[in-house]
């Protein structure tokens, strides 16, 4: 009789040992046939493998260009180390962030890092790291201890690195940006982004009319100071507390 336990371990085996083989070719330099190029890296590839994980590569290797014949490929303008990780999830599958690595310093801070893989992603055609990427950029923005500071510089990076078709990020940074705009409200660098205008301070003002439509005033009978909350989550009757004061403040809704 058959043992079905042992076939169906081994019918997972071969998924485990893909990643595991494929994960020791890319640390493996005798079979590589191209080099990525990007500032002081030089990274060893296999063309099989990035074109089966990028459309841009394939395109690239698949015409009549001098790339496609050329054991090297220059990326301009690129971020070394989110190629370095775009390179590393194509074989990999999860690509290390900043704080994986305990012994390498690095002045990039974890948000911005993701920000910059999801740039490349979005480059070079690879649906799955932007999702990867995105996932990882939120988790590190929910434990930055310097969110407030970067937030200005994390919506010009965005903004910039992607079209307004794209709007998973874009959504995701002016969340951000609401749930921390009375403390950017008072930072030199974010007036600055908002006096540059674009896309950013357009998709700003349709969010802000959106909520001043859902907020209502609320007055505190014990210190006097007039509290605003967002009434659109509340059931008919919400007790709110003083921002000033911690008094609480109950009001009904009709």
């Amino acid at each position: 009789m058959a043992d079905w336990s042992l076939l169906m371990m081994g019918a997972k085996a071969p998924d485990k040992s893909f990643k595991r083989n494929l994960k020791r070719l890319h640390q493996d330099r005798r079979f590589s046939d191209l080099t990525l190029e990007t500032g002081p890296l030089k990274l060893d590839v296999h063309k099989a493998i990035i074109s089966s994980q990028s459309d841009y590569f394939q395109a690239l290797l698949s015409n009549k260009w001098a790339e496609s014949t050329s054991r090297t490929i220059r990326l301009e303008d690129d971020d070394p180390e989110s190629v370095k990780a775009m390179v590393q999830f194509m074989y990999e599958f999860d690509y290390d962030s900043p704080t994986d690595n305990i012994d390498e310093q690095d002045d990039v801070d974890p948000t911005i890092f993701h920000l910059r893989v999801y740039k490349a992603a979005d480059k070079y055609l690879i649906p799955e790291l932007k999702v990867s990427a995105l996932r990882k950029f939120l988790t590190a923005t929910n434990t930055s201890k310097n969110l407030t500071t970067l937030l200005p510089q994390i919506i010009e990076e965005a903004y910039a690195a992607t079209p307004a078709s794209d709007s998973r990020l874009r959504r995701a940074v002016l969340e951000l940006v609401l749930s921390k705009q009375d403390k950017l409200i008072r930072r030199d660098a974010f007036t600055e982004v908002i006096k540059n205008g674009g896309d950013f301070a357009v998709d700003s003002m349709r969010e802000m009319s959106q909520v001043a439509a859902r907020v209502r005033g609320f007055l505190c009978f014990k210190c006097g100071r007039k509290s605003y909350f967002d009434t659109t989550r509340s059931t008919r009757i919400r007790v709110y507390t003083c921002v000033e004061c911690g008094a609480r403040i109950r009001r009904v809704f009709y």
